[in-house]
């Protein structure tokens, strides 16, 4: 399963769905501080 986390969603979290096997994509990673509009414009 693909998901993209949000800024709000704790690191913790992040990576335990990670080592749960899922494609996970973080805000907080890649983009800190981008809007919400451009995130859904850009994954």
């Amino acid at each position: 399963m693909r998901l993209l986390a949000n800024e709000n969603i704790p690191p913790a979290s992040v990576s335990a769905l990670r080592e749960a096997g899922h494609d996970v994509g973080s805000v907080a990673e890649r983009s800190p501080g981008i809007s919400d509009a451009a995130v859904m414009e850009n994954d």
